[in-house]
């Protein structure tokens, strides 16, 4: 009985330490949004984001930052008829390639790219989504499911096939001598 409680207890450490070193994808969100769809938009956006088990919403320092603009099409009295949306996926630059060149660059040299380049970012993807107002939520269903297809997917892929050579390089145990 000891016996299978201690193996328990390995085996469920040895998945959490994995699943910490999983990969996580720091994402933040910015929204300029009318007031009167604003709650509905974050929410659904934020919540679509949360349910990718490898997202993990940042304030600071993320991978990919989400702009999105939305607009309630319709009379200023009533109730919006349609929405517009506008997307701005941004990817950060990745600076810690200067610390690379750390032996070849000065340090204050290496410093100083660093913190230019701190803010850094490329805009990979701009998408413009129009429906009605019912619409809403399948919109922002589909912004973060194609953010999920076109960027995270590949981060994945690239992980996996990272792991996979890692795997290659270590000697495993029935090899060792």
């Amino acid at each position: 009985m000891l016996l299978a409680a201690v193996l328990l207890l390995v085996s469920t450490s040895l998945a959490a330490a994995e699943e910490d070193r999983a990969l996580r994808h720091r994402v933040k969100t910015a929204f300029t949004v009318d007031e009167n769809i604003e709650g509905t938009v974050k929410s659904y956006i934020n919540r679509e984001l949360r349910s990718l088990k490898d997202v993990e919403l940042v304030d600071t320092d993320p991978q990919w930052e989400l702009r999105i603009v939305a607009m309630a099409i319709g009379p200023d009295d009533g109730d919006p008829v349609a929405v517009l949306f506008s997307v701005l996926v941004l990817d950060k630059f990745d600076n810690g390639i200067f610390s690379m060149f750390l032996d070849a660059l000065h340090k204050k040299t290496v410093d100083v790219l660093t913190d230019l380049t701190a803010n850094l970012y490329e805009v990979s993807a701009q998408w413009l989504r129009i429906g009605s107002a019912e619409d809403t939520r399948s919109i922002c269903n589909a912004i973060v499911a194609d953010f999920d297809t076109q960027f995270l997917e590949e981060a994945r892929k690239t992980y996996r096939q990272m792991e996979e050579e890692l795997k290659k390089e270590r000697p495993s145990v029935e090899d060792a001598p």
